[in-house]
């Protein structure tokens, strides 16, 4: 039987994605580092479903308003999927991936996830926080530190329902660090020189602030992995 245009599109997304993540492998790469503003979700958008199977009603209902109202690149799923999941393989051993995270149809992943044991950690270090220290052309207020923890929180919780895994055992393979000192701006300090409720130093550090490579380091220091094993 003929095969339809959206299969044969998600079967090409599913090859590139494998190819990229065997290549990943390869390259001996112990962890991948992600900035999620432009790769996970559209930059500066602080609206991410939480779910894959809500996303999925989303678009189901409305793919205009599915895009409107969800940030999140689902793009990216294969991807992650292929690099971090045990996968069924094929006969020519190519990874065969059922799963279509820009499908209207189902109600997210059909089958829980396996974390593979060789996988790389990830690090997400994100210039998000930048929206709390600097306003947007046209944006009247600062974005609150909490609502930027949230949003990335969100983001956490998605990519754990796309791979269909806890997301206890994701975040023990996944480090967050957020930068909210964005350029050209000073760290916001209360009478007694305190940072906003639960901040750390390093989040409102200059060393932190892209294109500084502070950030970048600290993650692989925190992984336990020397900078050119890094990716």
């Amino acid at each position: 039987a003929p095969t339809s245009w959206w299969r044969r599109a998600q079967e090409r997304r599913s090859t590139r994605a494998a190819h990229a993540a065997a290549w990943v492998r390869a390259r001996g790469c112990k962890l991948l580092l992600v900035e999620p503003e432009g790769v996970l979700k559209k930059q500066c958008n602080v609206s991410v479903v939480r779910s894959a199977g809500e996303a999925v009603a989303k678009r189901r209902a409305s793919l205009w308003g599915a895009a409107r109202n969800d940030a999140f690149y689902a793009a990216c799923v294969p991807f992650l999927r292929a690099l971090l999941l045990e996968l069924p393989v094929s006969a020519d051993g190519e990874l065969q991936d059922p799963y279509d995270p820009l499908s209207q149809y189902g109600d997210g992943p059909p089958q829980r996830g396996v974390l593979r044991t060789d996988a790389p950690r990830i690090a997400l270090v994100s210039s998000i926080g930048h929206l709390v220290s600097k306003r947007r052309p046209g944006e009247a207020e600062l974005l609150p530190v909490q609502k930027v923890r949230e949003v990335v929180a969100a983001l956490v919780a998605r990519l754990a329902s796309e791979l269909r895994v806890e997301e206890e055992a994701l975040r023990e393979r996944l480090d967050v660090l957020i930068s909210f000192r964005a350029p050209g701006s000073a760290a916001p300090r209360g009478d007694g020189g305190e940072l906003p409720a639960g901040s750390v130093e390093e989040e409102w550090s200059e060393r932190w602030c892209k294109p500084q490579p502070g950030m970048l380091l600290d993650a692989a220091a925190r992984a336990g992995v020397a900078a050119e094993d890094a990716l």
